[in-house]
């Protein structure tokens, strides 16, 4: 398994002066720079962030990615809440030119998985029903399924906590569009954090481990930095993951206090465990 980390989308060295503060590049070249050294393989950053960047920075990344300097393998924050998925008013022209977009830039940044967690954007809304929302993101996700074909890009649907969205919240709900899909590009997340909140039974993760492409981790109780509070059900959920045969990426996802200092505890703590 390898083992990554979500990067700030702001600034977070001291010494950077204003000017650098707000350069999107070098923000993404310092979380990068900071994550290898301190141990990760891989990083993780948005879909917002990676649109952010300018043309120009862009075609700079593109350069660093070619001379191995730069990689961003994953993204979340998919889809803004603004650009609804489901719904009585659902744009897919504008969804599908989002898609592209960010699957392009995907590419280009070397990356292989974009998270579909959207809680804003899939979540039914109070003038529309389950049964047409269970359609429209079926018919998004085959949609994202012909995309990430083309760009060489995996979508993984992430079950979120009741508290964050009111539609796909369990690993088990998240395999059946998996399922439904039946893609090769489309694939299932599972998320430590939104599976303690619910008390979802880590059976699903071997149960349905066959789709999973992609996991988040993080201390459950606060969603803060793997081992600051013992990292007990982290370990419970890494066991499960390898109970289910699953050889792939774990991805930190948290609210470091200090990015640089947390997420090298982060990483030793997780080599401990693996």
């Amino acid at each position: 398994m390898k083992i990554g980390t979500c990067i700030p989308g702001n600034s977070f060295i001291p010494d950077r002066t204003e000017e650098e503060k707000k350069l999107k590049l070098l923000t993404l070249i310092d979380g990068y720079n900071v994550s290898i050294e301190n141990g990760f393989d891989f990083v993780e950053s948005s879909i917002g962030f990676i649109n952010s960047l300018s043309d120009g920075e862009l075609v700079q990344a593109e350069k660093l990615v070619k001379d191995g300097k730069l990689r961003v393998e994953a993204c979340n924050s998919f889809i803004p809440g603004e650009l609804a998925v489901s719904g009585n008013i659902v744009d897919f022209l504008a969804l599908e030119a989002h898609v592209e977009k960010a699957m392009n830039r995907m590419q280009i940044l070397g990356g292989e998985i974009i998270v579909f967690g959207s809680g804003g954007a899939r979540k039914i809304k109070d003038n529309s029903t389950h049964e047409k929302a269970v359609k429209q993101i079926t018919e998004f996700l085959i949609m994202c399924g012909k995309k990430g074909e083309k760009y060489g890009i995996t979508v993984v649907v992430e079950p979120l906590c009741l508290a964050e969205c009111n539609i796909i919240n369990s690993v088990a709900e998240g395999a059946e569009y998996v399922k439904a899909v039946s893609h090769p590009n489309i694939r299932l997340l599972a998320d430590c954090y939104h599976m303690h909140k619910d008390n979802e039974p880590m059976q699903n993760i071997t149960d349905f481990g066959e789709f999973l492409a992609h996991t988040h981790i993080a201390e459950p109780m606060k969603r803060n930095t793997p081992g600051c509070e013992g990292g007990e059900y982290i370990i419970e959920f890494i066991n499960y993951l390898k109970k289910a045969g699953y050889n792939s990426r774990i991805s930190v996802e948290c609210g470091y206090p200090n990015f640089i200092a947390d997420s090298r505890k982060a990483a030793n703590f997780l080599k401990s465990v693996l």
